[in-house]
Parts: structure tokens; sequence; C-alpha cells
């Protein structure tokens, strides 16, 4: 558990945690402060719709309001306004298309009961309602039927004769417009002309007085003539209102009648009204002695078109920006850190080095010195000092030049300037011997390597000094060592040569004196392989090399003197031969194994006069080493195997000596073949 403790309390430390959270919190404060401002800007995008809209319903009714003045003023000039010229007049106000949304504009006569008759007989007479009735029948002294309605439409047809006094909420309506002599607004009522709307209805009454009409205030019955009123479907005139509206946002309206606190009643519902709406607004409207209010709801559709990107990218943007902050102090942290840790184990490490280096500087065995661009010496190890005799102190108060004899410290200088130049890792007076200076003023022979070196960032040189007077003694008395050998060798070779050619002489002088053939091919052929292993020493004796022989000249001298001895002018001798170098060991059978071969080619390959090819190789293939003796003579005999001759024999033997593998092939001539595996015999190009 406290491990845990305390590795929270090491993260919330971490500045990195500090800046997350803060920039989380900022960032989340940001985007809510600008979803409010949307919202805000919203709502007040959508109460600027619904003001429009009470504004609408406002204007409406003072338009419908001045139309009853009209309507009003008609009567107002005649006694008796007859049906015909009232259709006349309300045909001119074209109410379809200067008031959409309205049933018709009416006119309902106040009358007697005791004129009922009269009234139904009037309205028959002129032909035009012959199945006119006033309905329905109401006690009271007075009836108000309605005598006109234009459009005279179907619908409106239902209304005609229809007794609006009869009805409470419209005879309420009909006395305050009779009292105020003011346009009055009904309660909400079902309109006569569409008995089975949906929808309820309203009715604009303005009262007709005789002239001169009564006070304001004073209701006098005698002079009502009746009311001018306009029937209105509460839907259809909100449906026509809406559209109205220009750029309208989606949203959707109930509206109540609200003079009754108590018993507020439903006017008009949009269709699809969404319960769930985030923006609203409620307003109240007075409406001629009425009092509306005038719910709007916003819908799926607006809310869906307001967008809240802005406060999402906000949002998205302060968190984004705030990880990457964090990420990056928390990489630069941990850098730190690591950099830290880095820099502690480099220190450690570069201390380690600097104890191996010093260790190795004072422990190796030449004198080592350090010396900057101007030749003052800066730092040497012990050995520096035991070589040229100075005190440590008194040593790093010196140039290098005074570690030189005086005669040699001027062109040392102009040394020193070249090196500078272009400084590389060499060794200094390679060409010539170096002399150094002691404190005793004694001289002697030293070597020195030189090496380009940096500190503090300025360029110094690693100067390793060794004494080589010794060395160069012994190095004197080794070399007259080796020229007395060489010398001895070379006397050597010489005299085994001399006494090789002395025998070779005597078994010239034994053939002279024998008359039998076949001794003196014997002889003739002891004396050829004599001549042999003479040549061998005669090459050592002229290459100045005792160890190795080139066997490419070898061979070159071995055909000369096969050549003189054995040649024809119809045997042609064919050398391929690459410069390969033999010890004396390999190189002596090899000789007498190809003076052999070549011996026998020139005997027994071409009898008679045949003429042919004697061919020579001498190549380095692969890893190792291959020489051929070839000719296009009569080959070997059928069972040459099976015959022990002296030369097969001699063949075979000294192949084994030379630890080659021996390849004999006969027929259309003979090939004699050797290989053998030598890394130090190497080719050094076509002889």
């Amino acid at each position: 558990m406290k491990p845990r403790f305390n590795s929270l309390l090491s993260m919330l430390r971490a500045p990195s945690v500090w800046v997350l959270l803060f920039g989380s919190l900022l960032s989340v404060w940001l985007a809510w402060h600008q979803w409010q401002e949307i919202e805000a800007r919203s709502q007040q995008r959508f109460n600027r719709e619904v003001t429009s809209l009470i504004h609408s319903i406002d204007a409406r009714f003072r338009e419908l309001s001045t139309l009853l003045l009209a309507s009003k003023s008609l009567f107002a000039g005649s006694q008796q306004v007859m049906p015909l010229e009232f259709t006349a007049f309300v045909q001119q106000l074209d109410l379809p298309h200067s008031q959409p949304g309205i049933q018709g504009l009416g006119y309902a006569q106040w009358l007697l009961q005791a004129q009922r008759d009269r009234l139904i007989q009037t309205m028959r007479a002129g032909g035009q309602q012959p199945d006119f009735h006033v309905w329905p029948v109401c006690a009271g002294a007075y009836f108000s039927s309605i005598v006109s309605m234009v459009p005279l439409d179907q619908r409106n047809r239902r209304a005609i004769g229809y007794d609006m006094y009869c009805e409470p909420t419209r005879r309420a309506a009909m006395d305050a417009a009779a009292v105020s002599q003011q346009t009055v607004l009904s309660a909400v009522v079902q309109l006569v002309q569409d008995p089975g709307a949906p929808q309820p209805g309203v009715l604009l009454y303005l009262p007709v007085f005789d002239t001169p009409a009564p006070p304001p205030g004073r209701r006098t019955d005698a002079a009502l003539r009746g009311w001018v009123y306009l029937p209105i479907n509460a839907g259809n005139l909100m449906q026509v209102l809406l559209a109205s509206i220009p750029n309208r946002l989606d949203f959707t309206v109930t509206v109540m009648d609200v003079t009754v606190q108590d018993s507020p009643t439903p006017l008009y519902t949009s269709a699809g009204l969404y319960s769930q709406a985030h923006f609203s607004q409620r307003v109240r409207l007075a409406l001629y002695g009425r009092s509306w209010e005038v719910n709007a709801l916003s819908s799926v559709e607006f809310e869906r078109n307001v967008s809240y990107s802005a406060a999402l990218y906000a949002l998205a943007a302060g968190l984004g920006l705030t990880l990457l902050v964090a990420v990056v102090m928390e990489w630069l942290r941990r850098g730190r850190r690591a950099a830290e840790k880095l820099a502690e184990a480099m220190t450690h490490d570069l201390r380690e080095r600097n104890t191996v280096f010093e260790t190795l500087f004072q422990s190796t065995p030449d004198a080592t010195l350090i010396v900057d661009a101007m030749g003052r010496i800066v730092r040497h190890n012990r050995q520096a000092s035991s070589l040229f005799g100075y005190a440590d102190v008194a040593l790093d108060q010196l140039t290098v030049e005074d570690l030189i004899p005086a005669m040699h410290r001027d062109a040392h200088r102009e040394h020193r300037k070249q090196y500078a130049a272009q400084p590389q890792v060499r060794e200094m007076g390679s060409s010539r011997d170096l002399t150094a200076l002691r404190v005793d003023g004694s001289v002697f022979l030293v070597e020195v390597r030189l090496a380009p070196l940096s500190l503090q960032g300025q360029p110094h040189v690693l100067a390793v000094v060794r004494d080589i007077s010794d060395r160069r003694h012994m190095e004197a008395g080794q070399a007259r060592m080796l020229k007395d050998k060489e010398t001895l060798l070379q006397e050597v070779h010489h005299r085994v040569e001399n006494n090789l050619q002395v025998i070779h002489s005597l078994f010239e002088l034994q053939v002279d004196s024998i008359t039998d053939p076949t001794a003196r091919a014997c002889l003739a052929d002891a004396q050829a392989r004599v001549r042999a292993m003479a040549l061998i020493h005669q090459v050592l004796y002229q290459s100045h090399d005792f160890a190795e022989v080139n066997f490419s000249d070898y061979l070159a001298l071995l055909l000369r003197d096969l050549g003189a001895t054995l040649g024809r002018p119809e045997i042609v001798v064919r050398c391929d031969t690459q410069a390969v170098r033999m010890n004396l060991q390999r190189a002596i059978p090899c000789g007498l194994l190809m003076s052999e071969a070549v011996s026998n080619a020139y005997k027994h390959a071409f009898p008679g006069q045949r003429s042919g090819i004697i061919s020579l190789s001498l190549r380095q293939v692969a890893d190792g080493v291959e020489m051929t003796v070839a000719d296009n003579g009569v080959g070997l005999p059928p069972d040459w195997r099976e015959r022990d001759t002296l030369g097969m024999r001699l063949i075979i033997l000294l192949a084994e000596q030379c630890g080659a593998r021996l390849s004999i092939q006969t027929g259309m001539g003979t090939r004699i073949a050797l290989y053998w595996k030598e890394e130090s015999e190497k080719a050094e190009g076509n002889a």
C-alpha cells in the first residue's frame, strides 16, 4: 500500500499532471461557456420568431378591427342597408386574399321578439333566402339573428338565421361590445359554420347604433341596430399567420385563452408538438377584452439545426492542446531526468575513464608527452621524467625543443608547424635517426610516434618517445650475423653446384669411354638427373634467396638443357608457367620429376622422325598448385602399369616425395599432372 501511495504522490508532484488537470477543467469551462452562448443565441433567435408571431397576431386583429369599423360606417350612413348592398361592399374588400384565414364578414340584426315574423317575411321575400328562419328560439325580449354573411358559400349558409344572442358566450361578447361601443373579442366558441371542426373559433364584434349613438358606457337597446362581426377559425388563422413569417424556424405553438385564470381554454395546438423541447417562450397577449397566451416550443428539426460544433471543437481543441502540452512537459521532464541520469552516468564513466587513462598514461613503458600548439609540455608520465632525467615539476616547465639537441631545434620548429597544418597519426622521422637530449647533456637515439589530440577544444599533440639506442646496437649485430650467414649459404650452394657439375662431367667422360648403347643410355639418364639437381642450386645461388626458388626460372633452364641434348627440329616445346616459389625440399624432387617426364617425352613419344608438341604448364589453381607435362605422341603402351620401368618408378616416388597427387593419362598422347596444396607458394604474375 505504501509504495502505491508514494507512487501516487510522485505522480501528483509532476507539473504535467497539474497542467493536464487545470487545462482539462479550463477546456471544459470554456466549452460549457461556449455551449451557453450557443444556446443563448439560439434562444434569442427563437424568441425573435415567436415575437414576430405575436406581432403578426396583434397586427391581424388590428386589421380585422379596422375592417369592422369600415363595415360599421356603411350601416351608419344609411338607415336601411340591403343584403345585396352589404354583399357588394364586402366583396370589394376581397377577404379571401386580404384576410386569409377569416371565415367571412357578417351582420346580425338586433330586433324585438315581436319583429321575428316580419324579419322572416322580409328575408324570404327577397328570394335569396327562401328558407330563412330564426334559430334557435330563445326566451327574451330581443333576439339577434344573422341576416348577412359574405361570402355566402356553403359553409356560411349554415350561419344564416342563427340567433347568436341565445348562446351565452356570444351574448357576453355582444353585450360587452354594445356597452363599450368598441370591438370585443369573444371567448372560445364552436362556429356554426364548422360544427364538426377539430379547431374552435372566436368572434370579433362591433356594435352598430342609430345616429346619434348613446354615450359609451350606457346601453340603449332601442338605439342598437345590430352587430357587424367576423367569425374566425382559430386553427386556420394561426396556420396562415405561421406561414406568413419569413424564414420561420421550426417551432410548435399552443394558443390558450387565459382570460379566466382557473380555466384556460385551448384555441390552437400545432401538429407534431415536441413535449421535450429545449427552447420555449410563453407570451401573453391582450386582444380586445380577452387575454391569450402563446406558448412556443422548439421542434426536433430546430434543435437538430442548433450547431454545438463550436463548443465541441473548443472542447476538443482545448483538451488536445492540454494533452499535447502535458505530454511535452512530461516528455521534457522525463528527458531531463534521463539527461540527469545520463549526465551522472557519463560523469561516473568519465571519472572511471580518467582513472583508466591516468593509469595507462602512467604505466605505459614508453615516455609519453602531451604538447600544446606552442610546443609547451602540458603533461607527461613518469617514464618521460626517467628517460630525460628531469624532475616532474621541471619537465612541465619546458618546451619540446628543450629535449632536442641545439643543432636540430630550429628545424624541429618548422616540422612542428607543418604537422599542425596536417595533423595525423604517424611516426616522426621514419627515414632518419632522431636524437634526444637528456638533462645531463647526453644525446641518445629515439623513436617518436605522433597523434593529434584535442583538449578543451584546443589542438594538442600526443608524443610517444622510445629510447632505441640498445635496439639499434642489437640490430647492427644481427645484420652482421645475417650477412655472414648469407655469405656462408651462398658459398655452400656454389660448392654443391660445382660438385654436382664435377659429377656431371665425370659421367660425360664415362659415357665417351663406353661403347655399349644400353650403358651409355643409363649413364646419360643419370647425367641428366644430376644436371637437374645442379640447376636447382644454380638458381638459388643466382637469386640470392636461399630459402625458396622461383620454379618458373628453373623450368626455363631445365628445358634449355634438355632441348640442347635431346631436342629435335620436328618436336616443339611449349611452356606456360606462372612464377611459383618452392622451398628446396619440394623443388629438388619436382625438378627431377619434370626432367624425367620431359626426357621420356623426347625419347619415346615421337619415334622415328615423327613431329609433335611437348607442353609444360605450371600455374596456381584454387587453393593449390598444378604442374603438367603433356605430349601428343604415341602414348604409353597398354600394359604400362604392369611394366616395372625405372623412369615410371622414379616419377611415382618423386611425386610422393613432393607430397603431390599424381595423375597419368594416356591415349592420344600422354599427360602427367601433379597437384598439391601449398599456401606459401603463390603466383606472382605470368612469366
